[in-house]
């Protein structure tokens, strides 16, 4: 009888939940082993984890190099155009802009005619002030057969050089919240770092582009300069970028004419053409 009575009380509970009735323990335990895939946020790791069982949409293309028909730009990446000081960085990003507003230019193109006619893109330029900055905004604006001495909607350029780091960061979210492009440069991404050799500073610049890039569904293209030897990336957020970037364009300047290539390493898709 005492046996039996034991066996009974057992079947009422489950482990580590003793005394309470079977169904109440039941519910207890599985919300505890729901609680095991939740972190402390609130995220629940089974939502990321990727299925076989499904086909996922590939990142959309937005620039093509044509000779090579390698996928430069997609929508929710980063990318970055890395040189010397005076090798025509710029003017690089300006065929780039040129080709993604719907103009093939370089041998550059953007795939989907429709979308490229509608595409706006945002620029911040750190380094020239108003007078150069101009400049280069109206290189865009002839090159796309537009009024060179009046604003186009598709294109907005902002001059963040009176401005602090802190400003600068701030202003390039706002910005993006209110104009809400699909592609966006920012012409010396370094000041918009205080220490781009500080592991914890860099690595939060890096999240915040990847975070904008990804809930926008846009791209983000910045410029940098390279190291005193001409070629490697500068610092702690030079390695990062590059590491997180799909594409890292490598700008040679000679005295009449630049060269692009791959950086070594810089391609996560097909390399493309010097």
């Amino acid at each position: 009888m005492e046996q039996e009575l034991s066996k009974a009380q057992s079947q009422q509970s489950a482990p580590g939940l003793a005394g309470q009735p079977a169904a109440v323990a039941e519910a207890l335990a599985r919300e505890q082993r729901e609680r095991r895939y939740i972190t402390a946020s609130g995220i629940d790791i089974r939502e990321s984890a990727l299925s076989l069982a499904e086909e996922y949409e590939r990142p959309e293309g937005i620039l093509v190099q044509e000779s090579s028909d390698a996928p430069l730009m997609t929508r929710e990446g980063l990318s970055l155009v890395l040189g010397p000081p005076k090798c025509r960085k710029t003017s690089l990003c300006v065929g780039i802009v040129t080709a993604l507003l719907g103009h093939p230019l370089l041998g550059l193109y953007s795939p989907d005619e429709e979308k490229a006619a509608r595409r706006v893109v945002l620029m911040f330029d750190t380094e020239q002030g108003r007078g150069y900055a101009q400049m280069t905004y109206r290189k865009v604006h002839k090159l796309m057969g537009w009024d060179t001495h009046r604003n186009n909607s598709r294109l907005v350029y902002i001059d963040l050089r009176p401005f602090t780091r802190e400003q600068r960061v701030e202003m390039v979210r706002t910005a993006i919240e209110a104009y809400r492009p699909q592609v966006v440069f920012i012409d010396g991404i370094v000041d918009l770092c205080g220490d781009y050799n500080d592991q914890k500073e860099c690595s939060t610049l890096m999240n915040l582009l990847l975070e904008l890039a990804g809930s926008h569904g846009m791209h983000i293209c910045s410029c940098l300069h390279t190291n005193k030897d001409g070629r490697t990336e500068r610092g702690t957020l030079g390695a990062m970028y590059k590491q997180k970037a799909e594409t890292t364009f490598y700008v040679k300047g000679y005295q009449e004419y630049s060269e692009v290539k791959p950086a070594d390493g810089g391609c996560r898709q097909k390399p493309f053409t010097p």
